[in-house]
């Protein structure tokens, strides 16, 4: 674990906060499995389904030669890399199914830009002290296993999305234990996103004008051009220096970080969130979760369609295709690390680069950019390669970007702080006690109006983890029996870890466990607060929830939330009793639009309380409630 930082009730609210912010485009596994398929040209195999439109050659000998020789030079250099990564080139530590014992180059990508925020930050991970990347491969191979697992389980495609979301943010839970900044690096990822397109750009050529210009927003295209190019420097150096060590390992460095935002541009919700990048939190990633779960009909520079997915919900055409480019970006990587000025004047050969193609990458020093600042704009001098070979011989392999204007549809994301109204009608008939000894039941009619604000982080949660919080007041209206009622009160909604209501002893709880660390107690004070609730508090039974559509549950649902009414007789006037009511069991339809959200609720609640007309009472009711979220922008 890492060093365990002050922990205060702010940097929790901030965590999360800055937790609920979170869209990756690729999960760890699917990044390592897309960079594994490139290097062992699993391609060819796979791509029996559109065999006229893939003409990728697959890596030839010296390719491979050259390739295995920058990473043995880059590993020899040092003896703590020796140790720690693999030896050899194309290793795929996650799929032999052993626990992971090396750090390979596929998994490099899943680390950079995730895990760190530049190509010599990717450096000192991988001499981290407590090697707690390691740790990482360990999250990332369970959760590979758990998605194998559900996509062969006899499920239907609501069911299979909604347990592959929850595996995806139960994973990114376990990762914030074991990497103590993978939320503040997470919190505004707009680089990995491809800039939207405006409406005259038809060509690559024009969409790199655009995407590279000097000054203009920071994207995936921009940074795979950066890191790609520093690493052909890198790489064509260390050839000239007989593989120097330190050239060589730069040259890896460089590329891994440059291929994590290559694949990031085949992701569906990096393609078509793009157009919401500049929109709130809560729709740009709303917009990057629907279309990472439902896909998006992919169009290709070069005039490929397949339909694409995202974060978790990769298909083989998403592996095929994203590994096209990046063996495409890997061939050039070999050419730089192969053999310098082989070329006749200008003419290309896979041999290694071209004196043009190098005098090109020596005009321009691009400088490393931190992908984890929000601030950050494209630099000068990007924009020379926008119409580079090298750069086309890639990108071309690319999904198109959505329109600017007009945008694809856009949805919201429950992430952040929301105003809530509700409205509820509720009928039941609970017993009351008339005299000792005797009970009588007596109809019940409520009407309920609830006005309040609340949180939420739909970025840990999903499915089976509820994250929203909320209070608010309640007014109500009943008919208890021939009389009526007025009530007024408070609802809640908190999170629990160990039995309702014990946020206030989570610091008590958090010494007492020993968690190791901050992150590794918010972690596991989120896995548990957020889980499904059971039938009954501590966990003692597994949670209890039927998926009917995908956005249709039931659920049981203890503990989480209570609301209290004073009751008032408004023909006699005065005080008139009190009810507490703790909803038990629900049927919930969610539905969102642009900037609200909510849900149709019809749940099973125990009431209890005194009237002093009718006496004690206790029983189930059932209530019908509409709530509606608006989220603060």
């Amino acid at each position: 674990m890492r060093n365990m930082p002050s922990i205060h009730a702010g940097t929790v609210s901030m965590s999360i906060l800055l937790f609920s912010r979170m869209a990756s485009a690729w999960t760890h596994n699917e990044h390592t499995r897309m960079t594994a398929m490139a290097l062992r040209d699993e391609t060819r195999i796979a791509s029996h389904a559109f065999p006229e439109q893939l003409h990728v050659p697959p890596l030839d000998t010296s390719a491979r030669r050259a390739l295995a020789s920058l990473w043995d030079a880059a590993r020899r250099a040092d003896p703590l890399r020796s140790k720690r990564l693999c030896a050899t080139i194309d290793k795929d530590e996650l799929s032999d199914g052993h626990p992971p014992t090396c750090i390979s180059f596929a998994s490099l990508p899943a680390f950079a830009a995730d895990h760190t925020c530049s190509a010599s930050d990717l450096g000192k991970m991988i001499a981290a002290k407590d090697n707690w990347p390691q740790q990482v491969l360990g999250v990332a191979q369970q959760f590979d296993m758990k998605v194998r697992d559900i996509e062969i389980s006899d499920v239907g495609d609501a069911e299979r999305k909604a347990e592959i979301a929850n595996a995806r943010r139960d994973q990114d839970l376990y990762l914030l234990a074991v990497d103590d900044q993978y939320v503040s690096r997470a919190k505004d990822n707009r680089s990995h996103f491809q800039l939207s397109r405006r409406a005259n750009v038809t060509t690559l050529g024009t969409y790199l004008a655009q995407a590279l210009e000097a000054g203009n927003q920071i994207n995936s295209a921009a940074l795979y051009v950066i890191y790609h190019q520093r690493a052909l420097r890198s790489a064509a150096a260390a050839a000239g220096a007989q593989m120097a060590g330190d050239l060589a390992w730069s040259a890896v460095l460089n590329e891994a970080y440059a291929l994590h935002f290559l694949q990031d541009a085949f992701a569906a919700g990096h393609i078509v969130g793009a157009s919401a990048s500049n929109e709130p939190d809560g729709l740009r990633l709303g917009t990057h979760d629907y279309y990472s779960g439902h896909g998006f009909p992919m169009t290709t520079w070069t005039g490929r369609t397949y339909p694409g997915f995202g974060d978790g919900f990769a298909t083989e055409d998403d592996y095929v295709h994203t590994a096209t480019a990046v063996r495409e970006s890997l061939r050039q990587l070999a050419r730089a690390a192969g053999a310098v000025g082989r070329c006749s004047g200008a003419a290309e050969t896979r041999a290694g680069l071209c004196a043009d193609e190098l005098a090109a990458l020596n005009a321009v020093g691009l400088r490393q950019i931190n992908s984890c600042a929000s601030e950050n704009i494209v630099p000068a001098g990007v924009s020379r390669f926008a119409e580079a070979p090298l750069v086309h011989e890639v990108l071309i392999h690319t999904p198109v970007p959505a329109l600017r204007e007009p945008p694809p549809p856009m949805f919201v994301g429950e992430n952040g702080v929301f105003m809530l109204a509700s409205a509820a009608v509720t009928v039941g008939a609970p017993l009351h006690r008339v005299e000792p000894g005797v009970t009588s039941a007596r109809f019940l009619a409520e009407t309920t109006m609830t006005l309040g604000m609340g949180f939420a982080t739909d970025g840990v949660t999903s499915g089976h983890r509820d994250s929203a919080l909320f209070g608010g007041l309640v007014g109500a209206s009943q008919m208890r029996g021939s009389g009526s009622r007025l009530g007024v009160g408070v609802k809640v909604r908190l999170p629990y870890v160990l039995f309702p209501a014990d946020v206030p002893l989570w610091p008590l709880y958090a010494l007492v466990r020993g968690c190791g660390s901050f992150s590794a107690c918010l972690a596991h004070f989120a896995e548990r607060g957020t889980r499904a609730s059971s039938l009954l508090p501590l966990g003692v039974l597994p949670p209890i929830e039927v998926q009917f559509t995908e956005r249709t549950t039931f659920k049981f649902d203890v503990g989480r939330e209570v609301s209290a009414l004073v009751l008032f007789d408004p023909d006699a006037g005065g005080y008139a009793g009190w009810e507490v009511a703790v909803p038990y069991a629900t049927f919930r339809t969610h539905w969102f639009d642009r900037d609200i959200a909510g849900d149709d609720l019809l749940g099973i609640s125990l009431r209890f309380g005194d009237d002093r007309a009718y006496g004690w009472f206790v029983g189930p009711s059932i209530t019908y409630t509409r709530i509606g979220r608006w989220y603060t922008r």
